[in-house]
């Protein structure tokens, strides 16, 4: 009879003791909740559901704090963005008065951080936008305010990488920008050399030049424009083009002059004549090669590329035929 008695009253003193520490982990729980230690009222509601896992007041809790706590690790990792977006869902359900003021300090939290993150990845692609142009020195000076923001201060840490790379790019543009200079120099150094060489041939000859002196001046004039057309780095600009051309045109109108002053009245008629026929047909196949190119954005360069070359081109050739 104790035997039977006993056997039917072990589920009772069971579920007795299941309520029991179901009470004082919830108890527990709240307690540790109100104090704001959330990680620790998780872990008792957590206790409290394995004793009643169909329990909705411990799922609620257990549920929200998880939440709660992955919002915090997001924050801690620079998620911003997600850290606000949660919060906002968690917002919505109804929470305990002290978990919800936390939560409402957490999304504003997220909210401003996420506003100072943009802020900052927005300098940092104008000043990469500065390198990429080579304009060095404002990306500098953009780089060097940033760091003195109040908000690189607080978010910089999360930039490591980016800030990386920039200085990295920023340092190599410079070197770009000194080797450039540096050749600039040397060109200019080399022009006024020819130039100086010229004007010493030029002072020693007689008042009439000659073949020898243009052939020599020619000479100049071609590595001179050549140089300019392999340092032009503006595209479609039209600026070293028409230079060029302008030059080779002067070029090309100083030789005709000496002419005049050489060859005999009825020769130079002759050329004269010639002069004017070469000088339509070159116009001619100038607009005709512009017309040839497919993208219109480029005729205007291929135009005074064929007017130049073609003008060289007839400099070399009275000089030859024409020069004593």
């Amino acid at each position: 009879m104790r035997k039977i008695l006993a056997t039917a009253l072990a589920p009772l003193l069971l579920v007795g003791c299941s309520t029991g520490t179901y009470e004082k982990m919830m108890e527990q729980g709240e307690t540790a909740l109100q104090n704001g230690k959330y990680e620790k009222a998780l872990a008792s509601f957590e206790l409290a559901r394995d004793e009643k896992p169909k329990d909705e007041k411990a799922k609620t809790y257990t549920d929200n704090l998880t939440e709660f706590i992955d919002i915090q690790k997001l924050q801690d990792e620079g998620e911003f963005a997600k850290a606000q977006e949660k919060a906002d869902l968690l917002l919505k359900e109804d929470l305990p008065a002290d978990l919800k003021k936390d939560l409402q300090d957490l999304e504003k939290q997220s909210k401003d951080a996420k506003v100072a993150v943009e802020g900052v990845e927005s300098r940092l692609d104008s000043i990469k936008r500065l390198v990429d142009k080579e304009e060095t020195d404002k990306a500098e000076k953009g780089l060097d305010k940033l760091k003195q923001s109040a908000e690189w201060k607080d978010y910089g840490s999360h930039f490591d990488k980016q800030l990386a790379s920039i200085e990295e790019s920023l340092e190599a543009a410079k070197d770009g920008k000194q080797r450039a200079a540096k050749e600039e120099q040397d060109r200019v150094a080399e022009t006024t050399k020819q130039q100086q060489q010229v004007a010493a041939a030029q002072k020693s000859e007689s008042s009439a030049k000659t073949s020898t002196y243009y052939y020599q001046r020619l000479a100049a004039l071609d590595d001179e424009t050549s140089n300019m057309e392999y340092h032009d780095n503006n595209g479609g600009s039209l600026e070293v083009p028409k230079e060029v051309y302008r030059r080779w045109d002067a070029a090309l109108n100083e030789i005709y002059g000496e002419l005049e002053k050489q060859l005999p009245a009825g020769e130079m008629e002759t050329l004269r004549q010639r002069q004017r026929n070469w000088i339509n047909e070159r116009d001619a196949q100038a607009e005709q090669a512009a017309a040839n190119v497919e993208d219109e954005y480029f005729a205007p360069s291929q135009r005074l590329y064929t007017l130049k070359e073609a003008t060289k081109e007839r400099c070399y050739e009275l000089v030859n035929l024409y020069m004593r």
